[in-house]
């Protein structure tokens, strides 16, 4: 039994070593992001850039680069005068790692507008309450106009990780300079999703197998029956706007928010990249062109 596990082990050690040396020579592991305490917020060591892939044999190809306060863009937060401001807030969707920073929603924008300068704050995993806190820290009477993507997850997630230095950012912690370090395990986790995917069967579990946007999903149920969101938007001043997809926010709010809601209408079916569903090229023109019309 001893010898079989020393084999064992020893087989185990020779595959990972094998596969480390494959995604290397291949090219198929994405470059580690390295997340740092910027200002207090857990976002990404400044001025690092690489390529980014997803997917088993990288099927989705892009670059990031991280400007000086630690958001990914090829833009560093200035102003200049004769100019008008406005910011993105929103999670994955607006951190756009899935296209070159060069040709995010941000990029389009000015493309269609060249008085216009956007600034984005897109961090993965965050929810309404980290929008509020980006809000307050980065945007509040700093821009013409704001814009934060908003979904039923987003919305009826309470939680808050904005602000809290989290323990993996620790320049000393052994694990996450590992993960860093390891090519297999960049890949296990960016390229294959394993977290993401461990973490949707985890939440799926604490449900009793119904999704946790049921509850808000239904639009049958009375008001008192949902989750009360409404003093959320009303907390935010009137240059606030919300950019929502008709599928992926209660009809309820919609309504509620009125002109302060932004729907973004799809003119392909396709907005996604088949296997993940952040929006591709197309989605974004659509997700600027959106925005253009509020500015107009």
């Amino acid at each position: 039994m001893k010898r079989f596990l020393i084999v064992f082990i020893g087989m185990c050690l020779y595959l990972l070593l094998a596969m480390e040396v494959a995604l290397r020579v291949f090219n198929k592991v994405t470059d580690p992001m390295i997340e740092q305490v910027v200002g207090g917020v857990l976002l990404y060591k400044p001025g690092q850039q690489g390529k980014w892939l997803r997917g088993s044999n990288a099927e989705i190809k892009s670059e990031f680069k991280v400007n000086k306060d630690g958001w990914n863009s090829e833009r560093e937060y200035d102003y200049v005068t004769g100019k008008k401001y406005i910011a993105i807030i929103g999670d994955s969707y607006i951190e756009g790692l899935h296209v070159p920073p060069d040709s995010s929603i941000g990029r389009k924008i000015e493309s269609l507008c060249p008085d216009v300068v956007v600034h984005e704050y897109g961090k993965s995993g965050w929810a309404s309450e980290d929008y509020k806190g980006a809000f307050e820290k980065y945007c509040n009477e700093k821009y013409d106009k704001v814009f934060i993507v908003m979904t039923n997850e987003d919305l009826f997630d309470t939680s808050k990780s904005f602000g809290k230095i989290a323990l993996k950012a620790d320049d000393n912690n052994f694990v996450r300079n590992l993960y860093y370090t390891s090519a297999v395990l960049r890949y296990a986790n960016i390229q294959l999703g394993f977290w993401e995917n461990l973490h949707a069967i985890l939440r799926f579990r604490e449900t009793n197998g119904h999704a946790f946007n049921d509850v808000a999903n239904n639009s049958n149920q009375t008001d008192n029956q949902k989750m009360d969101r409404r003093k959320y938007f009303d907390d935010f001043p009137s240059n606030v706007f919300f950019l929502y997809e008709n599928d992926k926010l209660v009809p309820y709010y919609q309504h509620y928010l009125g002109l302060r809601g932004i729907e973004i209408r799809h003119s392909t079916n396709k907005t996604g990249f088949g296997f993940d569903p952040h929006w591709n090229n197309q989605a974004r023109w659509d997700v600027a062109r959106a925005i253009m019309d509020k500015l107009k």
